[in-house]
């Protein structure tokens, strides 16, 4: 068979050009570990692959937000901490000033320290984060959210409801702050207690006592009630007790000091001292007003630089500061309800976490076995090179052999 010497030289250049490539491409695949660079290398798996890498890169983004969100609950949490511990303070400086030995001066002097606690819990309730948000604004991170009230006791809320979301799972969105309103603004319903409270026109030297919960969870809790005390026909001191939320009135019993009143089928009301027929306590869940802990403050302020110099101004005072002091018990619970709220949702964040590293190892360790050089893949391509790399010296060496031949060679001169 005669074979032209045009068409050797065809078929061997592009014998020698195609088991160059393959040669190329096999290194390429060793040197990148890569089996599919391209997604003509193999269609399927690299269909495969981009599948795969979707799914590990909002992995990775979910992770950055996990990381983001439990920074944002981290800086709330310690916050909260900061502030719990100068709730105490004040409550401790409440307690003491809450003397009837004490001069006005002394009160004076309480009142005064008052003032800076509250500016610190002020201070606290306007914290910012690195980047100069507001963290108790709520969606208004950009202004502070608490300002004095120029008009009277408490503050001003410039913030709003809002609650800033963060993505942390494929379906999971997890709050990453809580408004400055729910937490020194108001009282968390299902645990906050009632609050007792004394007109300052009672006349008698009678102070709010210990107000206890009898029966937790009686529909009669959250009622409001008047106790109002009269003087029988022979001058003994009686009470009755009206439930304004149901219009029930009891009938008159006698007032024993320190005794505990009873209020519906769940609380009971301590009164100490002598009341006036005339005088009224009333008992009720918090109000805006007594759920405000700067009102609270404020007014507790006021309380102490008043003067009281007779047995009712004693009284009064007694019964502001009593009163006080449960309002600032509600928010200090309302405060740890929070504390609690942001660790249950730090205690996800680090549960996500963990599920979101092994997710990663998961996709990782996919999109390898679908484009990656593995060790189980290795021994064929490098066998593959070696066989290649073979064919291409025994194909040069043939096409030089080809070139070689000529029957001019033949010929003798």
């Amino acid at each position: 068979m005669r074979i032209a010497t045009s068409t050797l030289n065809q078929i061997g250049p592009t014998g020698i050009a195609q088991q160059q490539s393959e040669l190329l491409r096999l290194s390429n695949i060793i040197a990148s570990g890569r089996t599919v660079s391209l997604a003509g290398d193999d269609p399927v798996a690299a269909a495969h692959a981009v599948v795969t890498k979707t799914a590990l890169s909002a992995n990775t983004q979910h992770t950055a937000n996990q990381d983001a969100a439990n920074a944002s609950l981290g800086l709330e949490s310690s916050t909260l901490n900061s502030a719990v511990t100068q709730l105490q303070k004040i409550q401790t400086l409440v307690a003491k000033a809450n003397n009837g030995s004490l001069s006005d001066s002394d009160r004076a002097a309480y009142a005064t320290e008052l003032e800076s606690a509250r500016a610190q819990l002020l201070a606290l309730a306007n914290t910012t984060d690195a980047h100069g948000n507001y963290v108790f604004g709520g969606f208004q991170t950009s202004a502070a959210p608490f300002s004095n009230n120029p008009n009277g006791a408490g503050v001003l809320y410039n913030g709003d409801q809002g609650q800033i979301k963060a993505q942390v799972g494929p379906t999971r969105q997890l709050a990453v702050n809580d408004p400055g309103s729910n937490v020194f603004l108001s009282s968390t319903p299902s645990v906050a207690s009632s609050i007792a409270t004394a007109p300052s026109s009672n006349a008698g030297s009678a102070t709010i006592g210990v107000l206890s919960t009898v029966q937790a969870g009686a529909a009669s809790n959250s009622d409001a009630y008047t106790i109002a005390f009269q003087k029988d026909a022979n001058g003994n001191t009686t009470y009755t007790v009206t439930d304004n939320t149901t219009g029930t009135t009891t009938q008159p019993a006698a007032y024993s000091d320190g005794s505990a009143i009873p209020l519906g089928a769940g609380q009971t009301l301590m009164i100490h001292g002598a009341p006036e027929a005339g005088d009224t306590f009333d008992v009720g869940p918090p109000n805006a007003a007594q759920s405000n802990v700067f009102a609270t403050i404020d007014n507790l302020i006021t309380a102490l630089r008043t003067p009281s110099q007779s047995p009712g101004g004693h009284a009064n005072l007694a019964n502001q500061m009593a009163s006080g002091l449960q309002q600032l018990g509600n928010t200090y619970t309302t405060m740890l309800t929070t504390l609690a709220s942001v660790g249950a949702r730090q205690t996800e964040l680090k549960s996500l976490k963990s599920v979101g590293s092994a997710k990663d190892l998961t996709y990782s360790s996919q999109l390898s076995d679908e484009v990656g050089l593995t060790t189980d893949k290795m021994p064929g391509v490098y066998e593959q090179l070696v066989s290649v790399s073979t064919q291409l010296t025994a194909t040069q060496t043939a096409f030089v052999k080809t070139q070689s031949l000529s029957l001019f060679s033949l010929i003798k001169t």
